[in-house]
């Protein structure tokens, strides 16, 4: 009887754990491209590189879409807006060694003007807007590392809403 009360307490703490979820729910999320946000809900508008200072990086999707997060609904996660608005750049290639997304954050980083809030995950950049107030251009500067720590401005383009 012994051996079937901890087979019965397997089978049930195994049960459990095939339903558990291992969502972040707490962190904002991005979308991984275009398709992804408009099937989720969050896409906006796109957004196209309209000055090009430099060939460091080129940009397959450039969009703009409502901030997100993951909520857990009946067992599933759930894509749900968290307020504020984000412009995301889809990296198709980086052109140069030193601009690579490797070295993102070590020896290089990308800003957009008035802006201090950036992220990255994978080879989607994105620049979180509080309100909902998103300029319909921006422009975005690539930094180099300097040996002092400081970052120097090296290249630069700008992206327009369509």
């Amino acid at each position: 009887m012994k051996n079937c009360k901890d087979l019965i307490l397997w089978l049930v703490l195994f049960l459990v754990s095939c339903n558990h979820i291992e969502v972040n729910t707490s962190d904002p999320q991005l979308s991984n491209d275009i398709s992804t946000s408009k099937r989720n809900g969050m896409f906006i508008k796109n957004y196209y590189v309209r000055e090009d200072t430099s060939n460091f990086i080129d940009a397959k999707e450039i969009w703009l879409e409502d901030s997100w997060k993951y909520e857990i609904v009946s067992s599933k996660k759930v894509p749900v807006k968290t307020g504020g608005k984000q412009i995301n750049i889809l990296v198709s290639k980086f052109n140069s060694k030193e601009f690579n997304e490797k070295n993102f954050f070590i020896t290089w980083q990308m800003e957009a003007e008035n802006l201090e809030t950036f992220g990255r995950v994978n080879n989607v950049y994105m620049f979180y807007f509080k309100n909902d107030v998103v300029p319909d251009s921006l422009k975005v500067s690539l930094k180099k590392k300097m040996e002092d720590n400081s970052y120097q401005t090296v290249s630069s383009f700008v992206i327009t809403s369509r």
